[in-house]
């Protein structure tokens, strides 16, 4: 599942639609019930954060990915890594969308034109993945 960005209808003050930019879990998304308990990553250099299971364990640096601000790794190895691009195709360049990954979204911020991207890198986790990328918003 590979989306460039969001378009959402919205009504200003004129009663006019305008459409605006988001990110799945920001302004006019819901994210899962359950992310309500679940801990928060903020990234402030990049100004955007995200919710995620517990049963995660947050890793905050590249671990060897120059792009990566954020893995959440499950003891069994389950990895999820969130990365931040200056263009939208530069993670397709490097290979993250391919065989080896089973769920790959990107996004672009609203505000800094930067792509912020989920990969899980395991089979299985795909739901997981939606529900923590729709957690996802920009500060």
């Amino acid at each position: 599942m590979a989306s460039l960005e969001g378009i959402k209808e919205t009504d200003n003050d004129e009663g006019l639609e305008e459409q605006e930019q988001f990110a799945p879990g920001d302004t006019g998304e819901n994210p899962p019930e359950e992310s309500v308990n679940w801990p928060k990553y903020e990234n402030v250099e990049h100004d955007f954060h995200f919710q995620y299971p517990d049963k995660y364990k947050l890793i905050v640096d590249g671990e060897g990915w120059p792009h990566a601000v954020a893995h959440l790794v499950m003891e069994s190895g389950e990895h999820v890594m969130f990365e931040v691009w200056s263009e939208a195709d530069a993670a397709e360049k490097e290979g993250r969308i391919g065989e080896s990954v089973t769920y790959f979204s990107i996004v672009e911020h609203p505000e800094t034109g930067e792509y912020i991207s989920i990969a899980c890198l395991n089979a299985g986790m795909e739901q997981d993945c939606e529900d923590i990328y729709r957690t996802l918003s920009f500060q």
